[in-house]
């Protein structure tokens, strides 16, 4: 995949127009793209629940949906 401005192929977010992905940098470049990121994103976490896992590349999603003993940076693995 790469990002709907700029074209890199790293450290994306489905956070672009209609979902598509962005880069960081493109998608703080201008006021409105800024927001337009915080309302995708926002959209996003909602739609995911009251308890959801941020921080990876296909954006929130409910926390049921988390692989057994997957490591997600600050949460404990199901073993633990």
């Amino acid at each position: 995949m790469k990002c709907c401005y700029c074209k890199t192929e790293n450290d994306l977010r489905p956070y672009g127009p209609k979902g598509s992905m962005v880069c960081f940098k493109c998608a703080m470049a201008t006021p409105e793209r800024e927001k337009e990121t915080g309302r995708n994103f926002g959209a996003q976490q909602e739609a995911a629940g009251p308890i959801a896992v941020i921080g990876t590349e296909v954006g929130p999603f409910p926390v049921e949906h988390l692989r057994p003993n997957a490591i997600v940076s600050g949460l404990p693995r199901a073993e633990d």
